[in-house]
């Protein structure tokens, strides 16, 4: 007997066939599950230009052989800058105003010393005279100053007179 036949039988044609593509069939999916996983190549950029020349950021020109910049346009993205937000300032208090009392004649502390002293300044009283004591001296020349402000010569400093008294444009 003859162990090799001339022939092979269609069966065994058709599964060899079979096996052959299938084989073909898991190659080309091989390939492209490979294609679609496989990184993507990185693509070379050009350096931006304060890299490529550092000297081109330079204060007050360029050194020694330094190139000049080129006005090329890049490729390379240029970043935009984020506006940093500026935080609310915290609320502050309202300072009370300062109560402005009445100085009058028979008082002694130290309002009344810093009056007797603008008064110095001003030149309606005597030098060395701030003493702190609203006496008949202060009264006389709280009067006088009034007089020559526009001011109802009571000789009592209240608030319009003390206003008028420490302002810039006192006489």
């Amino acid at each position: 007997m003859n162990h090799y036949p001339e022939r092979m039988s269609d069966e065994k044609v058709r599964g060899f066939i079979l096996v052959v593509l299938s084989l073909l069939l898991i190659l080309i999916i091989f390939l492209i599950v490979r294609t679609f996983n496989a990184p993507k190549p990185v693509q070379a950029t050009q350096a931006p230009p304060s890299v490529a020349n550092p000297a081109a950021n330079m204060p007050g020109g360029y050194p020694l052989g330094g190139a000049l910049p080129s006005e090329a346009p890049t490729d390379v993205p240029t970043q935009v800058p984020t506006q940093t937000p500026e935080p609310t300032p915290r609320p502050t208090a309202t300072p009370k105003p300062t109560e402005i009392i009445t100085l009058r004649k028979g008082d002694n502390n130290e309002n009344v010393r810093a009056m007797q002293e603008r008064l110095i300044e001003l030149s309606y009283l005597d030098q060395g005279s701030a003493d702190g004591k609203f006496g008949s001296g202060t009264k006389s020349a709280v009067q006088e100053f009034q007089r020559n402000n526009g001011l109802a010569p009571d000789g009592a400093a209240g608030r319009e007179t003390l206003t008028k008294l420490f302002s810039p444009d006192a006489r």
